[in-house]
């Protein structure tokens, strides 16, 4: 079924009523290779905002490095997570995802920079 049909392991499992470990383990007992699918692409929101990819290597990006500066100094001014993402969304900063932006995001931007400068 597997070789021959092109089935997964879990739906010969299913059809079986078999455990995927257990088709599996025969697969192996056999000397079946078990198929290797490639990873997929990396989705652009993995992306730490402040970086880009250029050539397979990932380098500053200098706008978002602006904004970037602009929130620590906000956050400086003792300014909340809140109050900066509403400055966010009023002047149209676009997120990474191109979404509105949230608290936890940019709690997790500012903790990052604050981690990467100590």
């Amino acid at each position: 079924m597997y070789v021959i049909e092109g089935l997964s392991i879990r739906k010969i499992s299913d059809l079986t009523g078999c455990a995927k470990s257990t088709v599996g383990e025969y697969l192996a007992q056999f000397g079946i290779d078990q198929r290797v699918y490639p990873v997929p692409a990396q989705r652009r929101g993995q992306i730490p905002f402040g970086s880009r990819m250029h050539k397979g290597h990932m380098i500053a990006h200098k706008g978002e490095q602006k904004v970037i500066e602009e929130l620590l100094k906000m956050r400086a001014q003792s300014r909340s997570f809140g109050d900066i993402v509403v400055w966010l969304n009023l002047n149209k900063v676009k997120s990474k995802n191109g979404g509105k932006w949230d608290r936890p995001t940019v709690y997790k931007i500012i903790k990052r920079c604050e981690v990467a400068t100590t």
